[in-house]
Parts: structure tokens; sequence; C-alpha cells
């Protein structure tokens, strides 16, 4: 008998791993790399940058890096983060160009309403509005919980349109009327109290947005830090198998496991690995597992990503981002290809968020952007209807044709369904109380992964180790923390 079967290789069920080897617990990692869509995708497609707002996924970076004290181990320099802060976008102007977002900013609100900048994608009118809010007295301090409403409140229905809503839709997938301003931008209500003025507000919230929206990704490739990881597990006698968990059943103390291929295992505790994905794990058959699909994400979203010719116009190497019906595109160059000298570039196309049953099942596919492609009437992701009716193939190409993008010639569409991101404070915490609940009624079947937190990874370490941290004290026989 082991002591932890850990079910996928995310980043968070791969830290519960390291937390649970480290103290001399007897560890098995189980399903291979090949069933992970994040390490399936195609290079430039998927960026490994994750928005890093509190440092979590940078410290957890270094400690892949850093070598096991008292091994002879070199370290692994392709784990290293690199941090660097998303840049604010291009956007269209009233005619229709490419026109730099003012900065200083928060998702679009302005700093300074009468810049150039503003004054270039809003025209006169609509500037001269949004500068309104420096004298419009607070008549709700604080009270404002809508983002979108507090918008256009205080700035205007074209601030609201043309500066705001690309990028928020393009973030939740949500138009800004829906998201809170407490998962926007939190504390940006408490700054509105003391600055007196949204757009003061913004400048005085500046700093605090530069952390928030700071992203982080390894020196080298993801699947290279996935390897950095797998390689220090190892070290520490973690047996790593590449065969999935198929069925799970609890009987007394123990977990028997059954993998791909009819391997038994028997353990005394599991971790089962939710990724990115937007389904709960395909064993859940025994009364405990079963109830994982109380947890599973009731929204997610599609994005798709596909090689295109280079446009012309400027913004490209900071982004541009359009709203194209129920799609945000942001076309940008495919890093490094400035350097190589070449005019690559890539759009990525984020969906609306849905009901997770209304969206199409399938991650991580790969298929051509020619409808010819998929002659042999199989179905895949693609080939499920979008809410405009139209196939989803159908669908992307639309798009990106209707924002002017044209994809290279046999480049394919790299689709991915990952669950969506929390838009208000009490669905977050819903999230929350029931991974708490499920903890105290099952305390050796771990749940971890992104999926179970909006999509986001820091929150998924912090989540994954906090709690590693109390079942291996349960398995070595300690009381818990706090006791």
């Amino acid at each position: 008998m082991i002591d932890a079967l850990v079910t996928g290789r995310s980043l968070p069920a791969l830290q519960s791993a390291l937390d649970l080897a480290e103290v001399g617990l007897k560890v098995m990692v189980a399903g291979g790399a090949t069933h992970d869509p994040e390490l399936q995708a195609g290079p430039g497609h998927w960026p490994a940058a994750r928005r890093d707002p509190d440092g979590t996924i940078a410290a957890f970076m270094h400690r892949v890096a850093e070598p096991i004290d008292g091994s002879d181990a070199e370290p692994q320099l392709v784990a290293q983060p690199e941090t660097s802060v998303v840049p604010a976008p291009w956007l269209r102007d009233r005619k229709g160009a490419w026109a730099p977002q003012p900065t200083p900013q928060v998702l679009g609100v302005p700093a300074v309403p009468l810049a150039a900048e503003t004054l270039t994608l809003l025209g006169g009118g609509a500037a001269t509005r949004a500068y309104l809010d420096r004298v419009m007295p607070l008549l709700t301090v604080g009270k404002t919980r809508l983002f979108g409403v507090l918008v256009r409140k205080r700035l205007g229905s074209s601030v609201l349109k043309r500066l705001v809503d690309p990028q928020v839709y393009e973030r939740y997938g949500e138009l800004a009327n829906e998201v809170e301003v407490a998962i926007a931008a939190p504390g940006l209500n408490e700054a509105l109290s003391r600055a007196g003025s949204l757009t003061s507000a913004a400048l005085a919230y500046s700093d605090r947005n530069v952390a928030r929206e700071t992203q982080v990704r390894p020196t080298g490739s993801e699947r290279e830090l996935v390897q950095a990881l797998l390689k220090k597990l190892e070290w520490y006698d973690v047996e790593l198998r590449e065969e999935p968990v198929v069925n799970l059943q609890h009987a007394g103390d123990t977990w028997n496991v059954v993998l791909e291929g009819g391997s038994q295992v028997a353990a005394r505790a599991v971790v089962a690995d939710f990724a990115s994905g937007a389904a709960q794990p395909e064993w859940c058959s025994s009364q405990a597992s079963a109830e994982l699909a109380s947890l599973r994400p009731q929204h997610s979203r599609t994005y798709a990503s596909i090689e295109i010719e280079s446009p012309s116009g400027r913004g490209l190497d900071v982004g541009q981002l359009n709203l194209e019906g129920q799609w945000a595109v942001r076309a940008e160059r495919l890093p490094g290809a400035a350097r190589a000298g070449a005019a690559r570039a890539i759009a990525v196309l984020a969906g609306p968020r849905a009901l997770t049953g209304a969206l199409p099942s399938g991650s991580g596919e790969a298929v051509s952007a020619a409808p010819e492609a998929a002659a042999d009437g199989s179905r895949n992701v693609l080939d499920s209807s979008s809410k405009s009716g139209r196939s989803l193939r159908a669908e992307l190409d639309w798009v990106l044709a209707d924002t002017g993008y044209r994809a290279v010639a046999g480049e394919v569409w790299r689709v991915e369904v990952h669950a969506a991101p929390f838009v208000a404070v009490a669905e977050r915490q819903h999230a929350h109380t029931l991974l708490e609940a499920y903890a105290e009624t099952f305390p050796t079947l771990l749940p971890v992964g992104r999926a179970l937190h909006g999509d986001e990874e820091a929150a998924g370490l912090r989540h994954a180790h906090r709690s590693t941290v109390e079942l291996r004290r349960r398995l070595l026989g300690l009381e818990p923390e706090g006791m």
C-alpha cells in the first residue's frame, strides 16, 4: 500500500505530490503528460504566462528550480520564473484605426480622461463626459456593486463600451455590467471613496493594478517546467505511471484504485486533479468520488487560437483587442518572431461564459481551419454547435474573417474548454464553501486544480499547498494545525 496517489500532472497536483513526498510519504503519480491538455499545446498557441498578483506561482517555480538539500543536482534554470506586466492593448478608435489604450488604467478605466490617447479613442465629447467624473459628487460611496454600472454612472457609456468592455469581456466572458467591482478590481470602490472620483481612484489604484496584472512564465517551456518538477519527484522516489485512473473505490481506510490496463493500487489517500478543464474526473463511481461532481465548475469558456497572416497596423507587439459577436479577439506577434526576423502573428479568441453543460466537451484538440479537414465525418469539439447555431468551426472562421484576419494556409485551430473565471464574490465563496464541506466529509480525497478556483493558477496552488499540508499531517499521525 502507498500513502497517496495523485491522479494528474497539473502544477497544483504535482505540487501536492512534492509536499507529500518531501516528508517521506510514499507517493504515486498516475496519468502521463499526454493526458494534460496544457502540455499538448502547439508552440506559441497557448502562452505559459499566468497572472500572478501575489507571487505564488513565481515562488513555486523557484522551489522547483532550487536543488534539493543534500543532493548533487544542479539548479533547474528552465524552471526559474520570468515576470512581466501585461501591457494595455490597442483598441479600435472611432474611425476604425488602432490606437493605444490610455494608461494608467484599470481594466480600461482611464486615470487621465483628457489625455491625448483618450481623446483619440473617444473623441472630444465622450472624453469631456468622462472628465465630469472629477466634479461629480459621490452619491453612493462604495455602494456600486457592478463594474459596468459604476463606469457608466461616473464616466459615461462611451468609456464603458469602447475602453472597458473589451478588456473585461476578454478576461471574464461577460460584459462589465455582469462583473462585480470586488472581482474585477478589489479595493477600487474603497479607493473611489477616498479619492472622490473614479478616474482619480484609477490613478491611486494604478500601483496595485500593476501587481494584479503581473504575469509569470518559466524561463524554459511549460513542458520543461513540468519535466524539472518530475525530476525532483523522482529524487524523492515518487513512482510515475503513464496510465490514468479509470476507477476508484473507498473501503474503510483504503482507496482501491484501478489504472488503465487493469493495474490495481491501494492508497491511504488520493489527490484528484481538476487541472484547467471544466469536467470532473471520468472515474467518479464511488460515493466519495461521485460527490466530486458537485465541485465541477458551473460555468466554462471556450478558447481558440490560430496562426494568422501578420496584419497591417500598429500595436501588434502589444496586442490588438476587439469584440466580435460573442468573442474577444486578440491579435499579437508570436513570441520571438521579431527577433527571428519573421512577421508571424497569432489570433486568440476567448468565447462567452456559459453553463458548463452548454459548451462543447473536449479540450486541447488541434484541427485544420479548413472545413474539408473533417471530411471523414468524425465528431470533435469544433463540430459542436455554438450559440449562433453554426458549428464551432464555422463560428471561429466567421469571427476571424469578420475581424479582418486570415489564417495562415494549413494552420490549425487549437481549442480548449476551461472553467470560467468567477464574476461575483458570492460565486467564488460558494465554490470555497463546497471545497471546505467536501474536505470535512472526505478528508483523504483531496480535489485540487485551477478549475476549482475560477481557472486561477495562483489560487489553485495556494489551496493545494494548504490542503496538502493538512493531509500529510493526517497521514503522519499528527494533530491538525490549530488543535
